[in-house]
């Protein structure tokens, strides 16, 4: 279990403000849930006073902390999250002309402070009444839209633990017309790529040795979204285990459907993405040129981070360690074609057949580490920057939620879906 002490530890050992250590962190019972999760995960910043550590991936500053993913962390402590008014937001303003090809379908909120509104700690796009609707209740609740974004999987519980999960049209969903169906691992779920089927996470514990991550994940579990049915419990073959346990490579999210599951494997320096079947044999191998390596100097090898997106298309792939992002076309021969460091940003990953985004804070603190260019204590409006392939600034546009002029609250995107599927929604 993460505990508050160890997220002020890790606090020091991550910002870049050497003033932070003087603050005391007041943590949301969501931020701590997801950060003992230990589902996603970075390494601490090179050159601080501490030892260099992992530390879960709850994107921290000196005076408030940036969510990322499913957390949030604040100064002060976090208020307003959980019920009250409004219960529906308007879409914020958008560029005249948006170039991306994909909508903010859900975002998560979390305010900090006694003078900012109350909002719920999420909102989803409702296209009956075209607004972003609150989702009532302090349980963290995740709508993932069908490839073709007529249903929502909606999954209840954090990523350590989940409580119940259910598939209804995306106008139910919103609207909270569900059927619940209890979660029979306790990890997440998402879709399969044709959206018949719904599948379990990867699932991982915290190594007591090292503080990183471990997979617990022993099985794929496919789930029939009309009725909830497990159609089929598939084994992680004895070689993905292997492999994963020699510190060698990093298993990505289970691919395919029950009958034809693979387990995709990227290896440590970045090279090579190969892809399993059940069975163990390798049926799929993709090979890149100067690959992002997944590991440091002085980092346990085990503690491998490094994620990989193949775009819609499967013309690029894009490699992820948590704090640098490079891209890869496949057409060339694997050649790199794009590098970023993006320690500052929320990385989202592909929108569109040829389109990333990213998203950063811009009242977080500078790199500089002075005392005297604290960060403010308040929420942050992110700049959403679309990008190229190889990793080009293509538009950028600011998420100001209405009501919210003065930003105090923080918000950070959970899901995105293409833009001709819930015309009105925020298109950065």
């Amino acid at each position: 279990m993460v505990t508050e002490q160890d997220l002020q530890e890790a606090l020091a050992d991550a910002v870049d403000d050497p003033a932070a250590e003087r603050f005391t962190l007041g943590l949301s019972e969501r931020a701590l849930a997801e950060a003992a999760a230990a589902s996603r995960w970075r390494r601490s910043m090179p050159g601080r006073r501490r030892r260099r550590r992992w530390v879960p991936v709850v994107a921290i500053g000196s005076a408030f902390a940036v969510a990322a993913a499913v957390g949030a962390v604040a100064l002060g402590g976090a208020v307003g999250s959980g019920g009250g008014s409004p219960s529906t937001l308007a879409a914020p303003e958008m560029l005249a002309n948006p170039l991306g090809q994909a909508g903010l379908v859900e975002f998560a909120v979390e305010c900090f402070g006694d003078h900012g509104p109350k909002l719920d700690m999420s909102y989803v796009w409702d296209p009956t009444t075209r607004q972003y609707h609150g989702v009532p209740g302090d349980v963290q609740t995740s709508y993932l839209p069908s490839p073709d974004g007529k249903q929502a999987l909606v999954v209840r519980g954090t990523a350590s633990y989940v409580e119940s999960w259910a598939v209804a049209p995306w106008s139910d969903a919103a609207a909270g017309r569900l059927t619940p169906h209890p979660s029979t691992n306790g990890g997440g779920m998402h879709w399969t790529a044709d959206g018949k089927e719904v599948v379990s996470d990867l699932a991982w514990n915290v190594d007591k040795e090292s503080g990183g991550p471990t997979l617990a994940s022993r099985t794929a579990d496919f789930y029939d979204p009309a009725t909830g049915r497990r159609l089929a419990s598939v084994a992680l073959p004895q070689t993905v285990l292997t492999r994963v346990a020699s510190g060698q490579w990093s298993i990505q999210e289970f691919q395919g459907d029950h009958g034809s599951v693979l387990f995709p494997l990227l290896s440590g320096d970045g090279s090579r993405l190969e892809y399993l079947n059940a069975q163990g044999v390798t049926v799929r191998t993709l090979t890149l040129q100067e690959g992002l390596p997944g590991n440091v100097a002085n980092v346990p090898n085990h503690n491998l981070t490094e994620s990989a997106q193949l775009s819609p298309d499967g013309r690029y792939l894009a490699e992820y360690d948590g704090s640098v992002i490079a891209v890869f076309d496949l057409q060339a021969d694997g050649k790199r074609i794009g590098w970023m460091d993006i320690k500052a940003h929320l990385f989202t990953g592909w929108i569109g057949a040829h389109q990333l985004v990213t998203g950063v804070d811009r009242s977080e603190p500078s790199t500089s580490g002075s005392r005297d260019d604290p960060a403010p204590q308040t929420g942050h409006s992110p700049v959403y920057s679309i990008l190229t392939p190889d990793l080009k600034v293509v538009q950028q546009a600011t998420f100001v939620l209405p009501g919210d002029p003065r930003g105090t609250c923080a918000t950070w995107p959970m899901s995105w879906a293409p833009t001709g599927q819930f015309p009105g929604a925020f298109v950065p």
